[in-house]
């Protein structure tokens, strides 16, 4: 039951996201989505800089998320760059056990990192930055369905990144992204398989015209 009403908020969700054409604001969107769906604290969405060998904060909320816009993290260091390295999700469910953490951030944010679900940002095999969210609000562990959803919203991400770099036009924008976040939703819930490819023709249908 929880699973199609994740579903149901998922796509209230994007329908939202799409009614914008600002990529800071569907990140921005799409990081308190991340955290609703996964009943977590907190939020990141880092980026890959252009010399690819550093991740920065382009959304994070809360009270620090000021502060960590201004930070940077080498690829390879930390749970966000072994993420951003490896191409790989990691949930980790008490990160006082795992070498990765540096708690570097935490550091300099003032915020306490119990657990931690962090997936890459990938379109066609090409890393754009990874998403995080951070500690679940009741204390439970993060579960596979969370990082289901996270992978979805982070495909999403990804896809609005990059068609904002490389698309001039708005309607093909919307209409590429909304193809593509139907497939990554599809492929992490065969459940609704056909049914959202449907929707998202009809979608780019209305959205060419």
């Amino acid at each position: 039951m929880e699973k199609n009403s994740n579903f149901t908020e998922f796509f209230e969700i994007v329908r939202t996201i799409t009614a914008t054409n600002d990529v800071d604001s569907i990140l921005k969107k799409i990081g308190s989505a991340a955290e609703k769906l996964t009943k977590t604290m907190a939020s990141s969405i880092m980026l890959l800089d252009d010399d690819k060998k550093n991740l920065y904060f382009k959304v994070a909320s809360g009270d620090k998320g000021t502060i960590l816009t201004k930070l940077k993290v080498p690829v390879g260091e930390g749970i966000a760059g072994w993420v951003a390295a490896n191409k790989q999700p990691l949930m980790i469910q008490d990160i006082s056990v795992d070498p990765r953490f540096t708690g570097k951030i935490d550091s300099e944010s003032g915020f306490r990192t119990k657990s931690i679900l962090c997936v890459p940002l990938i379109v066609n095999d090409e890393l754009v930055g990874v998403a995080e969210v951070l500690n679940k609000i009741d204390g439970s562990n993060f579960t596979e369905n969370d990082k289901a959803i996270l992978t979805s919203l982070s495909n999403f991400a990804a896809v609005a990144i990059v068609n904002a770099r490389n698309i001039s036009n708005q309607q093909n924008f919307f209409a590429n992204t909304f193809e593509i976040l139907t497939a990554a939703f599809e492929t992490n819930d065969k459940r609704f398989s056909g049914h959202c490819f449907r929707v998202a023709q009809l979608s780019t249908v209305i959205a060419r015209e």
